[in-house]
């Protein structure tokens, strides 16, 4: 699975915009980085004045955009990394979803 499945998925992008938002303006090294629905949720809310649901991060894994990095035993955040950030950022900027 790839990147390219969820062009004609509209939601998805927007999800993918807001993790990747996210995850572009954190301090930490770019291999450092993770992201978790809590964080991002707000990214999220924040531009499109919405909510998505927390399995849309697990549909971005599954095509192999994002990758579970951890899952903490006994807490309910999963946190995940990009596989490909230089690629969601192209992607990202042909879909026209940086402003």
């Amino acid at each position: 699975m790839s990147i390219e499945e969820i062009v004609n998925e509209k939601e998805l992008k927007k999800v993918l915009w807001a993790c990747y938002n996210y995850w572009n303006n954190e301090s930490d090294p770019v291999d450092k980085r993770v992201i978790c629905y809590t964080w991002v949720i707000k990214e999220y809310k924040n531009r499109f004045d919405k909510e998505f649901n927390e399995s849309k991060l697990t549909k971005l894994a599954d095509y192999g955009i994002l990758s579970v990095v951890d899952k903490p035993r006994g807490g309910n955040r999963v946190y995940y990394k990009f596989n490909n950030p230089t690629e969601v950022k192209e992607k990202l900027l042909i879909w026209g979803l940086f402003d």
